[in-house]
């Protein structure tokens, strides 16, 4: 609608900085920032898969208990003849539901069940994380050092470091700016949350049986019986699934002759989208929009926008390039590339955009997330205010995105320290870690 306004030139978008900030400051920090709401979007989901079932069945039980105390004071107000002992029962009703409940409280069957119902699907949750593998797929690649950069880095880092808090902070603020290092943390970030959520769904951690408080091993020894359970009563997908790896590794050879091709690495990257947009898009049609939905929505949301924002800006695109001349012929493969992920992020926007409607704080909170990516890529008079805070948000950003990689490791428990270890394990055999001098 802007473009076709003549009465409004001066607020089309034109998808470059200005004078003021340069294009390779403002790639930066838009790519940060994106890749720290793309962190912060698994948060949500684990917190409710931790926590969810126990604070529910905690609101659920006091509730009940309120009820039975009001009901107490009711049949006492009513004139029964044993007044004294049902005053004595309605305190003590009142004040078993201000405690809080014993270690041993199993969550119950509602609590549970709306758990259950919040954590996305498994096929959704896998295309977001082979979204991630693909957008990091060097980090994989064994020609590629960028890994064995990073990780050399954090070495040398550590041996030349100074003794003292304040050292040690500049140090670690030092290493967080490498680039390596934060591809690393993302990646590592993303492999954690996703992954951590797919091993409770295997694991089967977000059900009702799982839900016990204070007894690990008893909890350990659900999981295999489930897992065996499982593997009994489903044997064609566990037959299907070593068939197919079976496949895999015996034609390993041919798969990546076809793999290192340019063409089909080019296609494979360009698929990033697609699959970030399938995985949020079947998960805001399974999920209802209770709990962490709207939060997790929000940041999903605003995230796609800023992945936007920061293409269009390294590609020095102008809004009338990308808007005009609808045709693919003639048009560069850029341009073609701009209109797909705008496309795509407009479609999950009309899935997502129920979730984030249900509360009207968090269409605030998106507003004020995007404000200063919308005055980055603007430029002129928008950024002026910003242009201040500008110069230290590029490594604030960094220790962000560490930081919630800390909290996402550490939070998951059991699930994410699963998958953060199988990352280092196969991150270890494809570049040869263990061995690597620096």
């Amino acid at each position: 609608l802007l473009s076709h306004c003549p009465a409004l030139p001066q607020i089309r978008p034109r998808f470059w900085c200005s004078a003021m900030l340069g294009v390779s400051d403002a790639t930066l920090l838009l790519g940060r920032f994106g890749d720290l709401l793309g962190v912060l979007t698994a948060l949500p989901l684990l917190s409710e898969l931790k926590f969810g079932a126990l604070l529910r069945s905690q609101e659920q039980s006091r509730e009940a208990l309120r009820k039975k105390a009001q009901e107490t004071q009711e049949s006492s107000a009513k004139g029964k003849k044993d007044k004294k002992k049902d005053d004595k029962a309605a305190s003590a009703a009142t004040d078993e539901a201000s405690a809080q409940p014993d270690d041993g409280i199993l969550a119950n069957d509602s609590a549970a069940a709306d758990v259950g119902a919040t954590i996305p699907p498994f096929w959704a949750l896998a295309c977001m994380l082979l979204a991630e593998v693909i957008s990091s797929m060097q980090l994989l690649d064994p020609e590629d050092k960028q890994t064995r950069r990073a990780v050399g880095v954090v070495l040398r880092a550590q041996q030349n470091g100074k003794e003292g808090f304040s050292n040690a902070f500049k140090t670690v603020e030092k290493v967080l700016e490498d680039s390596d290092v934060n591809e690393l943390l993302r990646l590592t970030a993303a492999w954690a949350g996703i992954g951590a959520l797919l091993i409770s769904i295997i694991l089967g951690l977000h059900k009702q049986e799982s839900m016990v408080i204070g007894s690990p091993m008893k909890v350990m020894k659900q999981v295999v019986v489930r897992v065996f359970k499982g593997m009994l009563l489903a044997p064609r997908l566990w037959l299907f699934t070593l068939l197919g790896a079976w496949v895999v590794l015996a034609n390993r050879s041919v798969l990546l002759k076809i793999i290192n091709k340019s063409a089909i690495k080019e296609l494979v990257k360009s698929s990033v989208v697609l699959w970030r947009t399938i995985g949020t898009v079947g998960t805001a049609m399974n999920c209802p929009r209770t709990g962490p939905m709207p939060l997790w929505a929000t940041l999903t949301l605003v995230a796609g926008m800023v992945r936007v924002a920061h293409y269009v800006t390294f590609e020095r695109l102008s809004w009338d390039a990308v808007t005009k001349n609808i045709d693919i012929e003639g048009v560069s493969a850029n341009v073609c590339a701009a209109r797909c992920m705008m496309a795509l992020e407009a479609w999950a926007f009309l899935a997502l955009a129920p979730h984030i409607s249900i509360r009207r704080h968090m269409i605030l909170l998106g507003g004020l997330l995007f404000a200063p990516c919308a005055c980055i890529v603007m430029g002129g008079p928008a950024l002026a205010p910003l242009e201040p805070y500008l110069e230290l948000a590029g490594p604030r950003l960094s220790i962000a995105v560490a930081v919630v990689t800390l909290c996402t490791v550490f939070m998951g428990g059991f699930p994410t320290m699963m998958a953060v270890i199988l990352l280092a394990q196969v991150l270890i055999r494809i570049h040869k870690l263990d061995t690597m001098k620096y």
